[in-house]
């Protein structure tokens, strides 16, 4: 049977971020233009530091422009302002903050996640349920990877993972850089607001659509399925620490299932010399001589244990999406299992 050809993956989305808001009413105005000009899925709201009240204030103020537009509105931070504010979800920075923010967010509400040092952060960021990873912002510093690092980062994980992937871009050769590495949606801040020729110039529907090269995400296998544990021999490259084993992969998950014994066969009816029911002693009946095939009641065979080394601790833990705990099964996997010669 024929494969259907994938379609053509779709020009990755602007995610805006909002220079830090201090009047709210002429940047709305701004928004509305910039948003009726370009093809962005959503607004990252930067607020000033103020009272609570103040900063809902200015969220309410601006979602009218946003959300009319079709774009979702984020809050960078303040999680606890989000579901009073009228707004669809917060970006926070760091695993802590985000697993500390979930309860008050989900389910109804986006959580999204940045400052990701590490490939291990945002293992433990998908495996802790956010809605996206972010890679390339700048840290408290204003330093940021080059633009080579994040285009790797995003390739890596759009190639493994199932959550969606932000990279963060500073010119347009950045976004179309990381449109073409896999990104889901490029975010973009200062390159637009300080843009001499207006904020909606250089982003607006009529200009080049940002490139991209991978298939869309509806079209992909997930990685939780079993078709998608195709992607199982990447994971292995870029972790650099699989396991090998002499037999096949024998088990998917972490935990062994216990097998159910099979039905017990019904022993054989010696035709002669049958025992008389319900007699307290009866003598046993001759023995006769098993057909061929016949057998006693088999024995279960015992489920394997963890240390069985036909068991794949790294397959299991990456099929139910647990990122983090893959990776350290295989690191240590790695460290205690000898590599054979190619």
């Amino acid at each position: 049977m024929a494969t259907k050809p994938v379609p053509p993956r779709p020009a990755p989305r602007l995610y805006l971020a909002t220079p830090p808001v201090d009047e709210p009413a002429r940047l709305a105005a701004e928004l509305a233009d910039v948003l009726a000009a370009a093809d962005v899925a959503a607004v990252l709201v930067r607020l000033r530091e103020s009272d609570p009240r103040s900063m809902i204030s200015t969220v309410k103020a601006l979602a009218p422009a946003i959300q009319r537009a079709g774009a979702a509105l984020l809050i960078d931070g303040h999680p606890d302002i989000v579901a009073r504010a009228g707004a669809d979800g917060a970006h926070l920075t760091g695993v802590a903050a985000m697993e500390e923010a979930m309860p008050s967010l989900r389910p109804d509400r986006i959580v999204g996640v940045g400052g990701l040092a590490t490939r291990h952060d945002s293992m433990a960021a998908g495996e802790a349920g956010a809605d996206y990873v972010l890679f390339g912002e700048p840290d408290a510093k204003g330093q940021r990877p080059s633009a080579e690092a994040i285009a790797e980062r995003l390739e890596w994980w759009d190639e493994l993972f199932e959550p969606p992937c932000v990279g963060f871009a500073t010119s347009r050769e950045e976004a179309e850089a990381f449109a073409a590495a896999g990104a889901d949606f490029v975010l973009v801040g200062d390159v637009i607001w300080s843009d001499p020729r207006g904020a909606k110039a250089p982003w607006s529907r009529s200009a080049r659509p940002l490139r991209g090269r991978m298939p869309p995400r509806s079209e992909r296998p997930r990685p939780r399925d079993d078709a998608g544990m195709k992607c199982l021999r990447p994971i292995a490259v870029a972790l650099g620490c699989m396991m090998l084993t002499g037999g096949a992969m024998a088990q998917l998950s972490i935990t062994p299932p216990a097998q159910t014994p099979p039905a017990k066969k019904e022993a054989p009816k010696p035709k002669v010399h049958s025992p008389v029911a319900k007699k307290p002693a009866p003598k046993p009946a001759a023995t006769a001589t098993p057909k061929p095939g016949a057998s006693a009641t088999p024995t279960p065979t015992p489920s394997p244990t963890p240390d069985d080394p036909n068991v794949d601790l790294v397959y299991g833990a990456y099929q139910r999406g647990m990122y983090k705990t893959a990776f350290d099964l295989a690191t240590r996997a790695r460290r205690t299992t000898t590599m054979p010669r190619l």
